[in-house]
């Protein structure tokens, strides 16, 4: 009698999916579509924003974000089309946004951060600054190479909270020495 039940319930399982897989098809197939349609934005993004000589980070982080935003409408389109409430999703995943964004605030602080040095480009990748010379500028942190040789990831919101001194960002210097006269 299980046995009956279970093969019964497989075989009702088995009839849904066959009636479902011309739809999950189609949102395959507009999934790949939106995908495609999103690399050929990034590659569209690079390149504009390349002869406008934005910096390669902004490049980068502005060519993800198309991509992204691309790809979730994509999602959405395709859940649409299996006929899958999209609305529901997006308020659950709203919340679970709420909830996340507690759990990350440093995180989120330090991306939020970083977009403000790829905008306003305080120092650039080869300025030294006080505590040595900068290697990498990145979203999260940036990576400065100190007078002793060791590497230090200075999060990017230490950058606003704190005084960071340029040493290389005008072409002129002056030097102060003291010298004793004995």
């Amino acid at each position: 009698m299980t046995a009956n039940l279970f093969v019964d319930s497989l075989s009702k399982l088995w009839d849904g999916f066959l009636v479902l897989l011309p739809k999950i098809g189609i949102a395959l197939v507009a999934l790949l579509i939106f995908y495609l349609v999103a690399r050929i934005a990034c590659l569209f993004i690079g390149r504009y924003l390349g002869k406008l000589r934005v910096s390669e980070i902004a490049v980068q982080l502005i060519s993800r974000a198309a991509f992204i935003a691309v790809i979730v409408i994509g999602v959405m389109v395709s859940l649409g089309v299996m006929g899958i409430n999209a609305v529901t999703l997006i308020a659950s995943a709203g919340l679970l946004r709420a909830a996340l964004g507690f759990a990350l605030k440093g995180v989120i602080e330090n991306f939020a951060a970083g977009l403000l040095v790829v905008w306003q480009r305080p120092f650039e990748t080869g300025d030294t600054v006080i505590i040595g010379e900068v290697e990498e500028v990145r979203v999260r942190d940036t990576v400065v190479r100190m007078y002793d040789g060791r590497r230090a990831f200075v999060p990017n919101v230490g950058i606003f909270s704190h005084e960071v001194i340029n040493n290389t960002s005008s072409g002129r210097r002056r030097l102060d020495f003291q010298v004793g006269v004995a």
